[in-house]
């Protein structure tokens, strides 16, 4: 199970890459919390003081968050997981010393991937800018994940939000409503 958590971790990471860059419309956070126990998968969105946010269960059943929930629901998976943190040091690095991973090399001159994974604490892929616009940060364990893509444009939340799983198209509709993408 952890194998899968770190693949995804790092699949989702290098796929938010592609969409992070310089934008025009930004201040958009989104956060993915996958939780093994529970299964469930919370999806939160957030833009100014505006919240949307969704539980959906492995058994495809969803379930609307208040503000207050999803709050506490990112809380909680900080506490659980760690916050997210940039690559302190932005060159390359490659070490492989028993079950201690750490990789980190630039990307095309504005972007750095930085990889730790152990036995201990898990996997963490952090994608960073040199601006912090659309920056992705996966942290990941055998009890599930957390995501974090931070200022990302309205066009990226808005295919945020259309790629959940098992969700209609009326909450897609009212999760874009509420943090004003409709």
């Amino acid at each position: 199970m952890k194998k899968f958590f770190i693949l995804t971790g790092s699949v989702l990471a290098i796929a938010g890459a592609a969409h992070a860059g310089a934008k025009h419309d930004h201040g958009y956070d989104m956060y993915v919390i996958a939780d093994e126990g529970a299964d469930s998968t919370v999806y939160v969105v957030t833009h100014a003081r505006d919240i949307a946010a969704i539980e959906v269960f492995d058994d495809e059943k969803a379930h609307w968050m208040k503000g207050r929930a999803a709050l506490s629901a990112i809380a909680s998976a900080q506490n659980l997981y760690g916050p997210a943190e940039a690559a302190r040091d932005k060159g390359f690095e490659f070490k492989v010393k028993d079950d201690d991973v750490r990789i980190s090399f630039p990307v095309l001159f504005f972007k750095h991937i930085s990889i730790h994974a152990n036995d201990d604490s898990g996997a963490r892929v952090n994608i960073t800018s040199k601006n912090g616009e659309g920056d992705v940060f996966v942290r990941a364990n055998d009890d599930g994940a957390f995501i974090t893509i931070a200022d990302a444009s309205a066009k990226d939340a808005r295919s945020f939000i259309d790629d959940i799983d098992d969700i209609s198209k009326t909450v897609r509709r009212k999760m874009k409503k509420e943090v004003g993408l409709d």
